[in-house]
Parts: structure tokens; C-alpha cells; sequence
């Protein structure tokens, strides 16, 4: 998961500047699916090969607290092409590419 808890186990965990260095390296090296299944296991503590919103709010919670939590919902809704509340590597890398495209994952405004 993402910063610093005590109250988990420091090897399972990254640092919003971690996440920050694998979102810029994908951005320059648009073969970047290594640094997007790098983000994905962040997101995804238990290895359960698929990520839920609840997942994606404890990051939240940890990363941008600031980010309003109806914007994560409609994020997810969109992420979620098939509509069975999870989200795969596939759709989760479809999303991240396409963000990235249209330089959307990189500017904080959308957080506020």
C-alpha cells in the first residue's frame, strides 16, 4: 500500500514519491508495463489479481486524502468496464495509458 504506517509491514508499502518516480519513468517510457503492473500490485496488498474500490480508497486515505471521495467512485465506474466491481490489470492499465495520454494522471488540479 501506499506511505508510511506503522501499523503495517514496511515491505508491502511506497511512498507517494515512489509512486510519483514509477508514474514519471512510465511516462517516458511508453513501454511501461512493467511500472503499471508496478502500481497495480501497490494497489493490490493481498494479490488478489484484481482491484476493488476499497482498495483504491485506502490509497486514498494514505496518498491524496484531499481527493474528494466522489471522484475515486466515478474513477473506478469508469475503470470498471464490465461492471463487476473489479478492476483488472488490463482495464487498470487501459485506464492509467489512457490518462497519461491526455495528461491527466500527472496534473494535481484533478485532485483538488
Amino acid at each position: 500500500m501506499f506511505g508510511a504506517n506503522e501499523n503495517c509491514e514496511s515491505s508491502s508499502l511506497i511512498s507517494l514519491e515512489q509512486f510519483s518516480s514509477m508514474t514519471k519513468n512510465l511516462w517516458r517510457n511508453r513501454d511501461g508495463n512493467k511500472h503499471i503492473w508496478d502500481m497495480f500490485q501497490a494497489l493490490d496488498p493481498t494479490d488478489k489479481v484484481f482491484l476493488v474500490l476499497e482498495d483504491l480508497e485506502q490509497a486514498r486515505k494514505q496518498v491524496v486524502p484531499h481527493l474528494q471521495e466522489w471522484r475515486l467512485r466515478e474513477a473506478f465506474r469508469q475503470t470498471d468496464k464490465d461492471a463487476d466491481k473489479r478492476v483488472g490489470f488490463r482495464e487498470f492499465r487501459e485506464f492509467v495509458t489512457q490518462n497519461m495520454e491526455n495528461n491527466l494522471f500527472l496534473n494535481r488540479s484533478i485532485y483538488v
